[in-house]
This record gives C-alpha cells, structure tokens and sequence, in this order.
C-alpha cells in the first residue's frame, strides 16, 4: 500500500468517523405523524359514537308495523344484519384508530415503527368507510 493512504475500514490520523446513516425518522415526518395521531383521536371517537349509535335504534318498519317507538325521531331504513354488520365495522374501525393513536405516540418518542402506524390507518379508514356504507 502507498504512504499516505488508509487501508479501508480504518480512520486516518486527525479526523473524525463518518456516522453511519441513521434508520430513524426525522424531525418532519415525527411532526407529521403526531397530527396524524391529533385526527385519528377525534376519528376514533366518531367511529365508535356512531358504531353504539348505530346498534340502538329502531327499524323503520318496525316503527310503521307499531312494533318501536321513535325515541328522538330517528329510524333506519336498513335491515338488521346490515345494521349490526355496519356496528361492527365501524367498532373495529374504532380499534384500529386506537392501534394507530399508540403506534403512532410510540413512533413519535423512537421514530422507528412508522410501517404498523400506516397499516393501522389504512385499516381504520377502509374499515370505517365500509361501516358507513353498509350501515
């Protein structure tokens, strides 16, 4: 080897080591989920208002039959698998919304995890959009 040169893997006299590059998030992304985390609360909360909301009121051919009493002037106009498989959904939805609030608060303080935190949203919006739909 020539004078003056340093065999690989090794620090010349006098300088300092370069960092290995770092598997952790940056400042940018860490902000960006933690609002994520703020719309996910209020999401989740939603979600599973409506899913207790959902499961409690009477049928609307229930109430034309005299078989239920309007409670607040509301009826639904589904049937009861619909309702109970739309309950459903939107209470798993309201799960998910919970698995990305404390993957997401994790991901923040370590900035590692950030893959559970997109499965999670992604799970919480398909699922809560298909509660909306069929319930």
């Amino acid at each position: 080897m020539p004078p003056g040169q340093v065999p690989p893997g090794q620090v010349a006299p006098g300088q300092v080591p370069a960092r290995p590059p770092s598997d952790r998030a940056g400042a940018g992304l860490r902000i960006l989920v933690a609002l994520a985390v703020l719309a996910f609360l209020f999401a989740g909360a939603v979600m599973a208002l409506v899913a207790i909301d959902l499961s409690d009121g009477p049928l609307c051919k229930d109430v034309l039959a005299g078989q239920a009493v309007l409670e607040d002037g509301e009826c639904f106009d589904v049937s009861k698998a619909q309702q109970v498989i739309g309950s459903i959904l939107l209470g798993l939805s309201a799960i998910a919304a919970a698995v990305v609030i404390l993957s997401g608060i994790a991901f923040v303080i370590r900035g590692r995890g950030g893959r559970l935190v997109a499965i999670a949203a992604g799970a919480a919006i398909v699922l809560g959009a298909l509660g909306l739909l069929i319930g």
